[in-house]
């Protein structure tokens, strides 16, 4: 029998999509990974866990994140080992050393640094994981002022900056604008459709003819079949993945609480509806001057944590602001946990979210006690507990963290630093 031109010309027009198809093989729950930034380190005696006689309990600062604390990992005592290395003082060095573990290069910039010397944690993980996508990864500010080394957390392949949006207007038209991710999902559908009427062509054909043009039409069919293997294993989006209505930007005294809540609930639905894998939220800037009157702070908070320790009124503010923060990064836990990402799993199960800050100490511009704290299951890849790491490296806490991620990383940052994945953190 004669294969019709229509016929041959359909078969190709399949194989001419086949590189569109091939960035969605992927697992049908593929993990997310978000890392989180809030400024001037700690009060650390109101900040970390104690343990207990069945356990550990979670502290005054901390205490917001109950409700996920079997799904918390939360570090004590790692430093930024790396932050001893190049220019730049305290709050410089810390953040900019924060994400990457390499020290900033020598400019005059700003004063004596410019900007990272090589990528961020999170841009090596969506190497591995982002590159299916829309967006490779998603970067969102809260009123994140200047662009200097302090308000830049966030690095590319050679260090350049990668500046968080903080309008939630430009990251709902980025997100939901052109490229509804439900439109998306039914294109995929569709796709699927054709690539089954076209398999069923293929097998209607294969008795009729010759020996030779059957092997064409099985090599055909075998490329159809594993295409309609990977559209299956594509994520749908969840039911999470509702389009909002678009917000408008928080003007006023209370701004920057609804700031937070809209680039909160903005990033969990990017993550819901898989228009990225990967995501990073960073509440203001290094040194932040942000001052907490909502919750009865009257006093800039970078100015708060260098009042030296015995000042009691101080710590009691600062132990306010760093609480109010864990409501937040809770109300983000809350968010995944509340989206099905499969059968018995949550978007927060699948996920590797890193909450961490630039200082140890405000008042001393410390980068040793680091405060960090890991939420999620990685798949199933991370431990969850309290874990004394007696001074380890947080180069070391961020690879184990990449790699319950799904990136097959092996080192990260400067590698004096980084001998192996952080025993204790994943399973």
């Amino acid at each position: 029998m004669r294969v019709s031109r229509r016929q041959v010309l359909r078969a190709a027009g399949v194989s001419l999509t086949l590189p569109w198809l091939e960035a969605f093989a992927q697992p049908s729950t593929p993990r997310r990974f978000v890392s989180v930034f809030t400024p001037n380190g700690t009060v650390f005696d109101q900040w970390a866990p104690t343990r207990t006689t069945t356990g550990w309990a979670l502290s005054p600062i901390l205490a917001p994140l109950l409700p996920f604390q079997s799904k918390l990992l939360v570090p004590v005592n790692v430093d930024l080992k790396s932050a001893v290395l190049g220019p730049g003082d305290g709050h410089q060095r810390g953040i900019g050393h924060l994400w990457t573990s390499r020290a900033l290069t020598p400019s005059s910039l700003f004063g004596t640094v410019g900007w990272a010397s090589g990528p961020s944690i999170d841009q090596l993980v969506a190497d591995a994981i982002g590159t299916s996508t829309a967006m490779r990864s998603l970067e969102l500010g809260v009123m994140v002022s200047g662009a200097t080394v302090l308000s830049r957390m966030i690095s590319g392949k050679n260090g350049e900056p990668l500046p968080p949006e903080s309008d939630p207007v430009v990251v709902f038209e980025r997100l939901f604008g052109a490229a509804d991710p439900l439109l998306a999902a039914r294109r995929r559908a569709n796709r699927k459709s054709v690539l089954d009427g076209v398999l069923a062509e293929f097998n209607a054909l294969r008795p009729t003819v010759s020996a030779a043009d059957r092997q064409v039409l099985e090599a055909h069919a075998t490329t159809v079949r594993e295409v309609e293997r990977r559209v299956d294993s594509v994520a749908s989006p969840s039911a999470s993945c509702v389009r909002p209505t678009q917000p408008t930007t928080p003007r006023g005294p209370d701004a920057f609480v609804a700031m937070g809540e809209l680039q909160t609930d903005l990033l969990a639905l990017a993550l819901a509806c898989d228009v990225t894998r990967v995501a990073s939220l960073q509440w203001t800037r290094s040194a932040s001057p942000m001052v907490f009157s909502w919750e009865g702070v009257g006093i800039e908070h970078h100015e708060l944590s260098h009042h030296v320790d015995d000042d009691a009124s101080a710590r009691a503010a600062l132990t306010t602001i760093h609480r109010w923060y864990a409501q937040q990064f809770a109300r983000l836990l809350g968010r995944l946990e509340a989206t099905v990402a499969g059968p018995g799993v949550t978007l927060l199960d699948q996920s590797v979210i890193v909450w961490g800050n630039e200082l140890g100490q405000g008042n001393t511009h410390s980068h040793r006690s680091v405060p960090f704290v890991v939420a999620g299951g990685g798949g199933g890849t991370l431990r969850s507990g309290l874990l004394e790491t007696n001074g380890g490296s947080h180069a070391e806490l961020l690879l184990a963290c990449a790699q319950a991620a799904g990136a097959p990383l092996t080192t990260f940052g400067d590698p004096a630093f980084c001998q192996q994945p952080m025993p204790g953190v994943q399973r």
